[in-house]
Formats: C-alpha cells, structure tokens, sequence
C-alpha cells in the first residue's frame, strides 16, 4: 500500500521522533485520515519486534487486515476464537491472510495481555516498539498504562484524533500521562480541504429529550444512569425514526444510542417501518456481532443501531448517515462518532449527520478548531462543553445549524425570533432586546466606572469616610479604570475586525456574547480582574488565525 502525502509527513514524523530516541510519542490526526494506514507503514518499515495494542475486537480485526494489505506477518494475542474469527474475515475479504503464529510482530487485545501477563514475559522482552491504538485512553495508572510499563525495552506510539481525555486529565509523562511529544498530523478541516474525508450535510431538529438535570461523572460524561432516564422519559425514538424518514430515509445508517433498552426499541421501531434495523451493544456475542457486521457491510441491513460500540476505529466507508440519539458531554466521543460518517466511498458525495439530541450546538461542528483542550496540560477537572467554537443555533425551520451571532439562516432565509428575557444571561446578545430597566441600570454602572475619581473621592468625603477609606477606594477605582480602558481598546479592535469581515453591528454584539459569555455593555462594568481576564481573551481571539 502507498501511503498520501499527509500520511507519508505523519509516517516520517512519528520515526524522526523514535530516532531522536523520544519514549513515547502521541500522533493526532483526525478521524477517517488513515492512522491504522500510518502506523502499519511504521511496522513496515521498522521490520520485527513491534506490538500494537488495542482494546476492542472490532479495532484488532481493523489492525490485523491492514497489516496483511502490506504483507507484514504477525500473531495476534487474543481468545482463539476472535482470532479464527479474523483470520476468516480476512481470507473472505483479502483472499489471504498474514495472521502467522510465533511471529515476531504482535497484535494484542488489551484485556487478553492482561489475563495472561505471566506467559508473555518473552513478548514484553523481545518487543522494541508498541504501538497504542487510540492512545488517548492511558494513564500511567490505568490498564493501557499498565500494560506499557511491561515494555521495558522499547519506545512507542500511541495515535488518537481526540487526544485529550474528557475527564480532563492530562496525557503527558510527567502529569499522570504516558506520552512525553506530540506530533500532530492532519486536522478533519485539512481533510475536507484536500478532499480525504466526504463532505456532509448537517441537520439538528428539535428534540425531546432533556438533560439539563443528568450530572456529569468523573468520566467526564452525562451519568449513563440518568441519561438513561432522560431519554426513557422523552420521546426520543419517535423523533429518530421520524426524522431519519424525512432526512435519510433509505440511506445506509449508524444509530448511536443512549442505553441499551432504548437501542432495541429504536431498531424495533426501524423494522416496523420497514427499514432493516439491528441492536449490538458491547455484551452482544462475538458471533452476533461479526454476523451482524457482515451482514451491514454487505448492505443486508440498513440501520446498525448501537450503545457506544461504534464510535472508535469502525471503518465502514460507505455510511452515509449518521444519528446522534445518545447525548453526550464529551466532545472527543461525538467527534469520534461523527467520523464514522466522513470516511470517502466511490459515489458517495456527502453524508447526512442527524442531531437528534442537541449535541453538536454543544460541542460545535468537527472541524472547528480546539481553543481550550491540552494534550498536555490536561483541564485540572474542568470540564468543558464547547471549548471555545464558534456558538450554533438550531434553524427552526429547515433544522440547519449555523452561526448563533448571524440574524438569518444562511440555508433558507428564515429570521429566528427571540424570546423575552428578564436577566442578561438569558438574552441572545441582540441589545435591542434587552429590557429598558436592565439595559438603564447597566449604563447606570457604567457611568460610576467611568466617573473621575477625585468626584467620586470628594463625595466619599462629604459623607464622613476616613481618609484612608478614601485613599483605597480612589486606588480601586484607578485600578479598574485602566483595566476598563485596556478593556474597552481590546473591545474596539475586536468589532474592526469583524467589521471589516462583513458583520453588521447587531450580528457583532451577538457574535461577541456568545463567544465571551458576556455583552459589550456588562463588559464595560466589570471590575479589574474580571476586566483584565476578559481582555486576555479577546487579545488571544485576535491573535488567532
């Protein structure tokens, strides 16, 4: 196999890196990019001794096929029967297979190599580069990271298109992570650019289900509990299958599911309206769920309804749709499902992402770029939804998202209308619609901050303050006018910017509230950190390209 020149740059990244003798690398690139392509390219190149991890059936078999494609022999440590079941798979779709017991080469499930730790002391000695596939699951403390530690001669990989952890933990060496380089390879924006993912079509009708109330784990996740609950409690199915009908009726689909329960009512509701619909979940039988695989990769059935089975490393090129019925905080686990629909396929031109739960006016669309999250630096427990993207709304009437700061849908016209609110969080950021009390009381603050200070000091005076009341409160009051006035500079050349991209002024007031989480008038109020942390943000928009 040959690799593309995106991957031939990753490929020849990933060895400098072994060659400058780094211990552990971490390469990101985006989903649907050929990191299974890379790193076999890797194994190719580097000959014998190599071991690539991975913890799910479905990614071994994915690995093992690639590896024969580029005829390099290797064993594969996992039960005998997953083995035979690949080793099939491979002569049906190969016509030959490279799977070679005692081989010096080894695919190995994660589970398996930790049940028979004490008979592999030979492979943990002789092997000099792992490879694990989506890296961003270890930590030091954790399986993965157990498992890396029995290399003790050998540098490794890991590869990810998600590579922070939604728990915020930090990936790096000296931090609780494993990895101590990042290499990063191309982003799911650089993909579509060049034409190496599909283009696709995005729609996110309403939706029933609520998770304002479900809590978010130490997982960095929706409790799956709760979230069960929630969508036991909507009508969630309904609006599926109704907007699969209207939407993508008749198009070759991966349903993602909240519970398992759900997912078999959603598969039995698909059938009932005559779309060939099956439910797998991760305690389906290894037999059902290489059966049904086949079955759907062949086109037999239609819709593979599932409970996080499928959002990592699944390669079925030809999906050309994709619903979301499984809310999630998790940015990398969306991303990862949306990557099942990106994958390019002969014929097929676009793909149809169907967001029935509100997940990606949450995390934004895939291709935006990650402000906030470190591989490195992790997120200290903080745990963040939309992590700097541009906000979205939800088109009322054609279902498109778009631009929460635009005043028209861009699809079809339609002018959203804005509710009455009564507190400024509520407000869209169109300042015409802030009620006048609010809006007289925020410039009524503003005209204290911007108030000379030796008024504001004679006043205190008069009222009987001690001069050294005086003295601190002029101090605060200077302090906060010069954070008011870096503020207010940033604030201005923030709205030139977006002038000159086009934006008229109301759609630039929305624009900067919901990207900063504040309007432009309660900005102009904020006391000195709050001022100067704010200005600190803006200056870092302005910066970016």
């Amino acid at each position: 196999m040959k690799l593309r020149f995106d991957q031939q740059k990753l490929h020849d990244s990933i060895l400098s890196a072994k060659q400058f003798g780094i211990p552990a690398t971490l390469a990101t690139s985006a989903t649907g990019t050929g990191k299974t392509v890379v790193f076999s390219g890797i194994v190719k190149t580097l000959g014998a001794g190599v071991c690539a991890l991975a913890h799910r059936k479905e990614l071994l078999a994915q690995i093992s096929e690639t590896f024969s494609r580029f005829h390099i022999e290797h064993d594969i440590i996992a039960p005998l029967k997953t083995v035979r079941t690949i080793s099939d798979l491979q002569y049906k779709n190969l016509g030959f297979t490279c799977i070679r017991p005692n081989s010096k080469n080894y695919i190995a499930s994660v589970d398996t190599v930790r049940a028979r730790e004490n008979q592999l002391t030979g492979m943990f000695h002789n092997v000099k580069y792992w490879i694990l596939d989506e890296g961003h699951h270890a930590l030091k403390e954790n399986k993965w990271g157990g498992i890396i530690r029995k290399f003790k001669n050998a540098q490794g990989l890991g590869v990810t298109a998600t590579d922070w952890r939604a728990d915020g933990r930090s990936l790096k060496s000296d931090a609780g992570g494993i990895y101590d380089y990042r290499i990063k390879g191309p982003t799911t924006k650089d993909a579509l650019r060049s034409g190496n993912l599909c283009p696709y079509r995005l729609f996110a009708p309403p939706n029933s289900i609520r998770v304002d109330a479900v809590p978010v784990g130490k997982n960095g996740d929706f409790s799956r509990v709760k979230l069960a609950e929630a969508a036991e409690n909507s009508q969630i199915i309904g609006d599926v299958t109704s907007h699969y009908q209207k939407l993508a009726a008749g198009l070759k689909t991966i349903c993602f599911c909240t519970d398992v329960k759900t997912s078999r009512k959603t598969a039995a509701q698909f059938r009932a309206l005559g779309y060939p619909a099956v439910h797998l979940d991760a305690e389906s039988s290894e037999t059902e769920r290489a059966c049904e695989i086949a079955k759907y990769r062949l086109g037999d059935t239609l819709i593979l309804c599932n409970v996080d089975l499928f959002g990592e490393g699944f390669d079925v090129p030809d999906v050309e749709a994709v619903i979301f019925a499984r809310s999630t905080w998790s940015a990398g686990l969306f991303w990862q499902q949306f990557g099942r629909l990106l994958r390019i396929f002969p014929g097929k031109t676009h793909g149809i992402a169907i967001d029935a739960v509100g997940n990606i006016l949450r995390h934004g669309i895939p291709e935006a770029p990650l402000y906030e999250y470190s591989w490195d630096k992790g997120r200290d427990g903080k745990r963040v939804a939309n992590p700097g993207n541009p906000p979205l709304r939800t088109c009322a009437h054609c279902y498109k998202p778009f631009m929460a700061y635009s005043l028209t849908c861009p699809f079809c016209g339609h002018k959203p209308t804005m509710e009455k609110a009564r507190k400024i969080e509520e407000i869209e950021g169109d300042l015409t619609e802030i009620p006048l009390d609010i809006l007289a009381a925020i410039r009524g603050e503003i005209k204290k901050v911007d108030a000379p200070p030796d008024i504001t000091a004679k006043a205190l005076q008069a009222s009987g303050a001690s001069r050294g009341a005086v003295y601190g409160f002029r101090k605060k009051h200077e302090d906060r006018q010069r954070a008011q006035t870096s503020l207010r500079e940033a604030i201005s050349r923030w709205g030139g910017r977006e002038k000159f991209r086009g934006l008229p002024p109301d759609a630039r007031y929305i624009k900067f509230f919901k990207h900063f989480g504040v309007d432009v008038l309660t900005a102009q109020t904020l006391g000195r950190p709050k001022a100067e942390e704010l200005t600190h943000r803006i200056i870092k928009n302005l910066n970016e390209k």
